[in-house]
């Protein structure tokens, strides 16, 4: 028996993502990814949350500005997942090594530097503005990055214990106000801005100095994971909805991922369905060595 047959599996990501109008709107501005690597080892979250309205040709510029949030993180981010090759990493240095916190933040900043460069170059004629908010999850080995700018939310779940890893309260000076039009989060993405990179921990809030409102804010946090863990993204067609026991309850009691996201949007509706929902959910599960034979 080898040294490796002595260490217990490492837990894999398994991974759901859906998004619906509501009961309210007749177009979807949310767009959702969920995408493991092809080694099975890696994913990606994504759920956006687009805002512009309806164009002159009546198509939605929230749903055409959320589309490309998750479809250039996807591109900017497929070295992460394995989905092109990689740059060469030194034989000395193990993946988990290769793929520091440090290496991580620096990927997250340049896709979103990406994102923020198409939004902008896309912007249609004046008067005509579109922006999207966004939370992603890059899960790797035993932990999670993630990543928002503005309202989308990432939940960590563990052994029914639910904490919202993310924040959204105002990046700036002033007090959390109970109106949320009133919560300024800094600058919107694709407006050209500048970018200011935050660096928290789980449940810790990200308040940048009162100079940093015209930047546009990536938030980031590194999140340990267990076998049984579930991470749940969505944008605030959820959230608002649903306080944070009922969340936790219907991700808890759902028996998959794909089950969990149909759950929760189900739910959302029958609240009132007010916004559109997106949502992505991904669960580490742990998949038990084949039986061995006797050698011959």
């Amino acid at each position: 028996m080898t040294s490796d047959e002595h260490m217990p599996p490492r837990p894999k990501p398994i991974a759901a993502a859906k998004t619906d109008p509501g009961l309210c709107r007749d177009w979807n501005e949310d767009s959702v990814l969920a995408v493991v690597s092809p080694s099975g080892g890696d994913a990606l979250l994504v759920v956006a949350d687009g805002m512009g309205g309806l164009g002159d040709d009546g198509e939605s510029l929230g749903r055409f500005a959320s589309q490309l949030v998750t479809d250039v993180l996807c591109r900017e981010l497929g070295d992460l997942l394995g989905l092109r090759d990689p740059e060469p990493v030194a034989e000395t240095a193990s993946r988990d090594e290769a793929f520091s916190e440090e290496y991580v933040t620096e990927q997250f900043l340049l896709a979103f530097q990406a994102v923020n460069s198409v939004l902008h170059d896309h912007q249609p004629p004046a008067g005509m503005r579109f922006t999207s908010t966004v939370v992603w999850a890059f899960v790797q080995a035993d932990r999670a990055f993630i990543a928002n700018s503005a309202d989308c939310r990432a939940y960590h779940l563990r052994h029914g214990v639910q904490r919202l890893v993310t924040t959204n309260r105002p990046l700036g000076p002033r007090e959390p106000s109970s109106s949320y039009v009133d919560l300024d989060y800094g600058a919107p993405l694709g407006t050209g801005c500048e970018i200011q990179v935050n660096r928290g921990c789980p449940s810790e809030a990200v308040v940048p100095n009162p100079d940093q409102m015209g930047l546009v804010h990536l938030n980031v946090w590194a999140q340990p994971l267990e076998a049984g863990d579930r991470l749940f993204l969505c944008s605030d067609g959820l959230w608002d909805v649903m306080d944070d026991d009922e969340i936790a309850r219907h991700l808890s009691l759902a028996r998959s991922p794909e089950q969990a996201v149909q759950r929760l949007i189900d739910e959302a509706n029958a609240k009132g369905g007010p916004d559109n929902i997106g949502v992505a959910v991904c669960e580490m599960m742990v998949t038990p060595r084949a039986a061995q034979g006797p050698e011959r």
